[in-house]
């Protein structure tokens, strides 16, 4: 009887081992499929991410390339225009249709220039500013419809770029005009410590820029 109890108890430990065995088991299978998923996860997070960095590497590169050429035809236009005088050669033409404006009396009193060189600092301004715009037009169209676009990065039309062009254009010159002949008048006005009075100026000009650009300026762009 001892013997027959003895056995009973026997095959329990061991069926009981058994179950345990195969809970053992199923819990190693179930952390092997967590782990594999978790390795496949991050086998595909690092593989987007050598991706995206060698997206940006080529893209990267592509705007250094670019940067090196552009700096290169810079320097060579800037140092050919200083060989032949273009600069010195725009400011007589712009004081020569300066004196013609001037005489004939177009402006209303209130807007009459009481010194002309005011007038010939305006022509040249705008003279010059459009010469830039349109030298630096093929890199800029290059640059934003071969390299930004190439890249996935551009999202202006070609229409959409001429129409923010003119409209920087225009605000420079009603900006910046009315801006660079009060820069001559404040040199004027303040003698010898017209340094003083240019830091002040320039100051306020900052600060009311940082205000107006923001709330009126930028969002006329990009429609």
């Amino acid at each position: 009887m001892l013997s027959i109890v003895r056995g009973v108890e026997a095959d329990r430990k061991a069926a009981a081992k058994v179950v345990e065995k195969d809970e053992d088991s199923d819990k190693k299978t179930n952390m092997t499929s967590t782990d594999e998923a978790t390795l496949e996860k991050d086998a595909n997070l690092v593989e987007a991410t050598i991706e995206k960095f060698s997206k940006a590497q080529v893209y990267g590169q592509d705007k250094m390339e670019f940067s090196i050429v552009k700096s290169l035809f810079d320097i060579i236009v800037e140092f050919m225009f200083l060989a032949i005088g273009t600069t010195p050669y725009l400011w007589v033409v712009c004081v020569g249709y300066a004196s013609q404006v001037s005489s004939l009396n177009f402006f209303p009193n209130f807007l009459k220039f009481e010194d002309e060189e005011y007038l010939q600092t305006f022509c040249f301004f705008v003279v010059s500013s459009l010469f830039d715009t349109v030298r630096s037009l093929p890199w800029s169209l290059w640059s934003t419809f071969k390299i930004e676009e190439h890249h996935g990065f551009n999202k202006m039309t070609l229409r959409l770029y001429a129409v923010d062009k003119v409209k920087s254009f225009v605000l420079s010159i009603l900006i910046g005009g009315p801006l660079l002949m009060l820069f001559i008048k404040v040199i004027k006005w303040g003698g010898d410590n017209f340094y003083v009075y240019l830091w002040a100026f320039f100051f306020v000009v900052q600060m009311v820029m940082m205000t107006v650009v923001p709330e009126y300026i930028m969002p006329l762009y990009n429609k």
